[in-house]
């Protein structure tokens, strides 16, 4: 069963860390996604992290957060992201942390959506 994946394009044979992902209309395709923190003041990347394609942005903050604190010895205050950022997970970890969080929420953005059946 994986060789006949694998032939469809679904697995790669040379890279087991890379998964099928799908756009809205898009193509299914092997990926990676690349997450960044960055300083707004500097507008210098602080902090990446390079994930499967399956891996959620909204899994990713709290992570983010920790290396730009690391890296930068400084503590966030402010967090800005898009929508994708925007779990119930990510505005507690804020709220515990004392930090602004400012995004959208990903339930409000994706109200309505639905899932695609057959998506791959």
């Amino acid at each position: 069963m994986t060789r006949i994946y694998a032939m469809l394009g679904y697995i790669s044979t040379t890279d087991p860390d890379a998964s099928v992902t799908r756009r809205e209309k898009g193509k299914s395709k092997l990926k990676y996604q690349v997450h960044r923190g960055v300083d707004q003041k500097c507008e210098v990347i602080t902090a990446t992290e390079v994930t499967p394609g399956e891996v959620h942005e909204s899994h990713r903050l709290e992570s983010l957060v920790d290396n730009h604190e690391k890296n930068t010895e400084i503590t966030v205050e402010t967090v800005i992201a898009d929508s994708k950022y925007g779990s119930i997970e990510n505005y507690l970890a804020c709220q515990d942390r004392d930090i602004q969080a400012h995004f959208s929420s990903l339930e409000q953005t994706q109200q309505g959506s639905g899932t695609k059946k057959g998506i791959f």
